[in-house]
């Protein structure tokens, strides 16, 4: 069975607050970049590897659509013990609830697998998908029951606003109605207010436990260099 790791290193854009991803074997042996490069930087996980997919229009692409036939188990990517690539995440075995939020995560994908690929699954469904799997990952780190509490229902209300507005953005966008940067500082506008909300509903212990950081340290997910190469011939 083969290792798939993921990499991160800062991309040098969007005030360096946002880190440029990639996956490769555990051997080292390939590796698939997505909007960057694909070499250097900081193991961070290993293991099944699972992103968003792309937008509901066909446009905003990630790496698990781009190459939606990845696995360990490619012959570049099989291993024998030792032969991990250097400064690979160290594999350690997974607490039970892990695993199964690993395996919920997997089965909420695999689910919406055929429709993502045929371009198929409709708004409605893409949203409810991603709110299901935003609702999984704050019961996971949160606790079962803090969706029903009162913070957990604004939080997950904050997710909901977050999701209809950025329809609206990508909307925008495909019908030609908006320049690749105005899109990219537009989306990085959305993802930082929704971190403004989320930080004004959750307590700073809530709230680093569910994000990995601390209220204030504002990220960007949008990288204006990526996103003029990936969507060059859209530029208006």
């Amino acid at each position: 069975m083969g290792t798939l790791i993921g990499w991160k290193y800062p991309t040098g854009a969007a005030l360096n607050l946002a880190d440029h991803t990639y996956v490769s074997c555990g051997t080292g042996g390939q590796a698939w970049s997505c909007w960057g490069g694909k070499t250097g930087g900081a193991a961070f996980v290993q293991g099944r590897t699972y992103g968003r997919p792309r937008g509901v229009l066909g446009l905003c692409k990630a790496p698990f659509h781009k190459h939606s036939t990845i696995t360990g188990d490619l012959p570049e990517c099989l291993s024998m013990p030792g032969e991990l690539r250097e400064s690979a995440v160290e594999s350690e075995e997974e607490a039970p609830e892990v695993q199964t939020y690993i395996e919920t995560v997997a089965s909420l994908y695999d689910a919406v697998r055929e429709p993502l690929l045929a371009e198929a699954l409709s708004v409605a469904d893409g949203k409810r998908f991603q709110m299901t799997l935003f609702s999984w990952m704050v019961q996971f780190k949160l606790g079962p029951d803090f969706t029903d509490s009162t913070p957990g229902s604004l939080l997950l209300s904050t997710r909901s606003d977050l999701e209809d507005a950025r329809f609206v953005l990508e909307t925008q966008f495909a019908r030609e109605k908006m320049p690749v940067d105005e899109f990219t500082s537009s989306y990085n506008a959305l993802i930082q207010e929704f971190q403004r909300r989320a930080a004004n509903v959750l307590d700073e212990s809530s709230y680093e436990r569910l994000f990995e950081l601390t209220p204030g340290d504002w990220v960007a997910l949008g990288d204006p260099d990526a996103s003029r190469a990936a969507y060059v011939v859209l530029d208006r």
